[in-house]
């Protein structure tokens, strides 16, 4: 009996008519089990129809929770005849209770907000402080989380930004010292610098530089550039650029370029300027103007020549006059009047000619001196005009025309060499007007700018045969003369007292009509102490 099964009820047997019955059932001594009852049809005609049931235990727990289930089921039935009462009450709780987590679920959003922003906002702060240039500003950091990271990232960042900037700083003051300290240096040379890049690009080129080739050199420039713009400067950019495709590493050359105030020497010194790895990263050229030097070389050579030919000449020539004289008063008188002609005239023309010789040794002893240079403060225009009151009262046939400008800033120079240096080159220009029968001079002073530096310029204008073919520094040469009775020092005095005003000179034909002017430039008062690019 204990192991029969529990019989199905009466409501389950009524349920069975309409299909299977399944459902929890209660069992006595047993709890609550499954019930499955289906009804099996019968085999033959006449045999009664058949059940068959199963009962499927259910865990402990889901009796425990059934039998919840079934209190609370019996005390609903309870509290259902209170159930508008109740419904009230938990409408009234429920009110207060959504009210609460409404007011809580706003504060507790404001609050998460103001959490989750506050980071955000003092990020925002702070890039803006980091791009105002700020990099000392720091962050508090809220936390562990995301925005931490965040944060301490931000952080981390501004302090390598700092130190970079820091870095940057050092460097570039080292950089602008350094900078600073090599402008200082190439503008104190007296050497000029250019330094080219790989691309044969002018990168820079100091002050000297500007002044001994007198060009304005600019960064933008290259050697095709400023062979279109300055054709002077060829030779010395043909010997760069031939120097620089060989692959000369370091190479000397001696060039020369023509001026119109003579030729001018260049000593090119150029190398290869290396990178860190050992490319090659330009060129460095370093220009010395050696025209001074040679021709100091070639003065002094001729002046040691003249000296020695004034020392074996002028000896000999006062007995000569003096036995030239003795022989005219002894026998002149003694002879008779056909002879005493003809020894009159001989012993006039050996005085005459001993007279000539004098004062070409008299000159030559001159060119080989070097006299003392006494610089005073000079107006210029009183020593123009005071020659041309001198010229103009010897001959009343010369027609001067001045055009001086008022007002010319002074000059350091040597009054007694620069007055010689006028009559020189007056009287030049009046006897070249004498071959053409024309006497009109046009004498011009006036204040021009030559490479930032104001200087005086003179112009001689006279209306004579003008200059022959040739290079126009080989009449400043000494022993060069185109006069029939001329020593050719006149001129090379000229040049030589014009170099030491550290000024130039020279001659060119007169550009419309016949003619030539002598030119000088002289450097103001106010720029003497500023170095010459280059002496004539």
């Amino acid at each position: 009996g204990s192991l029969a099964p529990d019989s199905p009820g009466e409501t389950v047997l009524l349920q069975l008519q309409s299909g299977a019955y399944i459902n929890l059932d209660l069992v006595k001594n047993r709890g609550l089990l499954i019930r499955v009852v289906v009804s099996l049809p019968a085999a033959d005609i006449g045999q009664e129809p058949r059940l068959l049931q199963a009962l499927f235990p259910i865990s402990e727990r889901m009796n425990q929770l059934a039998g919840s289930v079934q209190s609370a089921y019996i005390d609903y039935k309870e509290l259902s005849y209170l159930r508008e009462q109740l419904k009230i009450s938990f409408i009234i709780i429920l009110t207060l209770v959504l009210l609460f987590s409404i007011l809580s679920a706003v504060w507790a959003a404001f609050y998460s907000a103001g959490r989750l922003a506050a980071p955000v906002k003092d990020l925002a702060s702070g890039a803006r402080a980091v791009a105002g240039g700020d990099y000392t500003v720091r962050l508090p950091v809220p936390g562990h989380d995301e925005l931490g990271f965040l944060v301490a990232s931000f952080n981390d960042m501004t302090d390598k930004i700092a130190a970079a900037n820091h870095s940057a700083k050092e460097s570039q003051r080292r950089a602008e010292a350094q900078r600073a300290y090599l402008e200082t240096v190439l503008s104190c040379l007296t050497a000029g610098v250019m330094v080219f890049n790989r691309d044969g690009q002018l990168e820079r080129a100091n002050i000297a530089a500007a002044e001994i080739l007198e060009a304005e050199l600019a960064g933008r420039d290259n050697l095709d550039s400023l062979a279109a713009k300055y054709p002077r400067l060829a030779p010395l950019l043909k010997c760069i650029s031939d120097n620089v495709e060989e692959g000369m590493d370091d190479w000397r050359e001696q060039i020369t370029l023509p001026d119109r105030a003579g030729d001018q020497i260049l000593m090119i010194n150029g190398a290869t300027l290396t990178g860190a790895r050992g490319a090659g990263r330009g060129h460095v050229i370093v220009l010395d103007e050696i025209t001074a030097l040679v021709k100091g070389q070639r003065d002094a050579a001729r002046s040691e020549i003249a000296r020695r030919l004034v020392h074996e000449i002028k000896n000999p020539l006062t007995p000569i006059q003096l036995a030239a004289e003795r022989l005219r008063h002894k026998y002149l008188a003694a002879m008779d009047k056909k002879n005493a002609a003809t020894l009159d005239r001989m012993t006039n023309t050996i005085v005459q000619q001993v007279a000539t010789m004098k004062t070409m040794v008299n000159n030559f002893s001159e060119y080989a001196r070097a006299p003392a240079f006494n610089p005073v403060e000079i107006r210029i225009e009183g020593l123009l005009r005071e020659a041309l009151d001198l010229f103009g009262n010897l001959d009343s046939g010369n027609r001067i025309s001045t055009r001086i400008e008022a007002d010319l800033p002074a000059i350091t120079g040597d009054e007694g060499k620069l007055r010689q240096v006028f009559n020189n080159l007056l009287s030049n220009a009046v006897e070249a007007n004498r071959i053409r029968h024309d006497n009109s001079l046009t004498v011009s002073a006036g204040r021009i700018n030559v490479a930032g530096r104001t200087m005086i310029e003179i112009r001689i204008k006279d209306h004579g045969p003008g200059l022959e073919a040739g290079p126009a520094e080989a009449i400043f040469e000494p022993y060069v003369t185109g006069k029939p009775a001329g020593t050719g020092l006149g001129l090379a005095i000229v040049k030589r007292i014009i170099a030491e005003h550290k000024g130039q000179v020279w001659l060119e034909n007169n550009p419309a009509g016949p003619g030539a002017t002598a030119v000088i430039r002289l450097v103001a008062h106010q720029t003497t102490q500023y170095r010459v690019a280059r002496t004539a």
